[in-house]
């Protein structure tokens, strides 16, 4: 892949920011130095793509949010649950603007009836380690959460009320209200 450096030629395709992002997720190419980062130095992994993300051109940037949540939405098989943490930390580090166009398909999956239902009755387990698996646990509905709150979502406010009415995880409703 040719790299782009801040406010760049723009030359990178669908395929290459996939690529990225399945590096980070991966721990591999560029974010292979992640792999050193263990326990309390784990924190700073998002940081290595937030380095990353804003070495980018602004073509390139809008390309990578567009993937980010395509990816956090389930579209490469296994990833969801290692990129949906990117979507909220980039948001709140500065890069909100660029996921403000995927709002509505954020609010779309966190209001969709089959995820909710599935995030009520979803108990005070640890994360299922199938990331197939991850989308329907409620800490992924926890990271849309955030995420819809920090986007400023309008439809975020309801769906979170009938979350914490209904869910059976104490651990849930619990961080529902922080």
């Amino acid at each position: 892949m040719s790299e782009t450096k801040s406010g760049g030629d723009n030359r990178m395709t669908e395929e290459s920011v996939l690529k990225e992002i399945s590096d980070f997720c991966l721990k591999a190419g560029r974010f292979e130095s992640a792999r050193e980062n263990l326990g309390m130095e784990a924190s700073s992994i998002p940081g290595l793509f937030g380095d990353y993300f804003a070495s980018l051109g602004e073509l390139d940037r809008k390309r990578t949010a567009a993937c980010l949540v395509e990816v956090c939405l389930g579209k490469q098989e296994g990833l969801s649950g290692r990129a949906a943490p990117l979507v909220l930390y980039l948001s709140i580090a500065g890069f909100k603007k660029y996921f403000l166009p995927y709002k509505h398909v954020l609010e779309e999956e966190y209001s969709e009836p089959s995820n909710m239902r599935a995030w009520v009755a979803s108990p005070d387990i640890p994360l299922p380690t199938n990331m197939q698996e991850y989308r329907k646990h409620w800490s992924y509905a926890l990271l849309l959460h955030r995420t819809l709150r920090q986007l400023g979502s309008s439809v975020f406010f309801a769906v979170s009320e009938e979350l914490l009415r209904t869910a059976v995880s104490e651990a849930f409703k619990k961080n529902l209200v922080l």
